[in-house]
């Protein structure tokens, strides 16, 4: 009897350790199973739309001659003054030398076709003698290449009151996204001529020179 009981407590052992390691290899099984998911991925998308934008600013806005008059004890008839610095004291007595024209920006993100115009003539600007007086502009590349087709430059024009006023750019570069995609080639320069004749009219006078941008 004692014999009988310790071979069934040895096999009740046996029996009880059998579930036992099924039980673990189940455990492992599963374990294996879980890492072989690890490598799966999934990806979003991330979308932005940029607004085109066309937008013109007078960068340096101002010219201001000062006060002055004609040597005409000198025997001259006119004074003549530009933004480039022309200011002779023979014939100018006074005046203020300006070495710096208009700068027009384009501070949007899209290329502009440019018409400048001016609301005053010579004649309505300065006054006097007609045949003496002149009210000119030139235009040039503030910037190296921040206009594609430059219409004109290099010698002063009579301004230009007639609307829309004369085309200056057909390709102002809209820096970043512009012309050269870049904003260091965005700005024109705008320079002025003035000829003061002997019977100009005294008083403050001034002129507005406006731009207007197109999208090109």
């Amino acid at each position: 009897m004692v014999k009988k009981h310790k071979h069934f407590s040895e096999q009740h052992r046996a029996f009880r350790h059998g579930p036992l390691i099924i039980f673990l290899g189940l455990l492992l099984l599963g374990a294996t199973f879980v890492s072989t998911t690890t490598g799966e991925q999934a990806a979003g998308t991330v979308v932005i739309s940029v607004q085109a934008t066309a937008s013109l600013k007078f960068a340096l806005n101002s010219v201001n001659f000062g006060i002055g008059f004609v040597n005409t004890t000198a025997g001259n008839q006119v004074c003549v003054l530009d933004t480039e610095g022309t200011n002779s004291n023979t014939r100018c007595i006074n005046f203020t030398t300006v070495t710096q024209g208009f700068v027009l920006e384009n501070d949007g993100n899209i290329n502009l076709t440019v018409d400048l115009l001016s609301n005053k003539n010579a004649s309505v600007f300065i006054g006097g003698n007609s045949t003496l007086s002149a009210f000119r502009w030139k235009v040039s590349q503030n910037e190296t290449g921040s206009c594609g087709n430059i219409t004109f430059a290099s010698s002063y024009v009579d301004v230009n009151t007639t609307s829309p006023g004369t085309r200056i750019c057909n390709t102002f570069s809209g820096g970043i996204g512009g012309f050269n995609s870049r904003d260091t080639n965005d700005s024109l320069r705008i320079d002025l001529n003035i000829t003061i004749p002997y019977d100009a009219l005294a008083g403050t006078r001034n002129a507005t020179i406006t731009a207007t941008g197109t999208a090109a």
